[in-house]
């Protein structure tokens, strides 16, 4: 959670950042969680090492179901599906890749 500033609260700070980002802070911090697992995951399938319960576990998940449904749900693919997308070059998954 963010340090205050003099005179703000926490709850002050995370209405500012809703109304700036137009997303809570809980949520833009599991978007973090996510996207930092996505690029495990990524690294970890290049390298034929994926275990996905580690990734998950690595990236503060309660076990590889909840990874798992998470990724589902902000991506649409499965972990092993998405690093397949963020390892390969098709050009119909140009937005996977634009953050690395």
């Amino acid at each position: 959670v963010a340090h205050t500033a003099p005179g703000r609260g926490v709850r002050n700070i995370e209405r500012r950042i809703k109304a700036r980002a137009g997303q809570p802070m809980r949520r833009l911090l599991r978007l973090q969680r996510a996207e930092q697992s996505f690029f495990d995951a990524r690294d970890d399938y290049l390298a034929g090492r994926a275990v996905w319960s580690d990734i998950a576990a690595r990236g503060g998940y309660a076990d590889q179901a909840h990874f798992c449904r998470e990724a589902r749900e902000i991506t649409g693919h499965s972990p092993l599906e998405l690093a397949r997308v963020l390892a390969s070059d098709e050009e119909s998954y140009w937005i996977y890749r634009v953050w690395t």
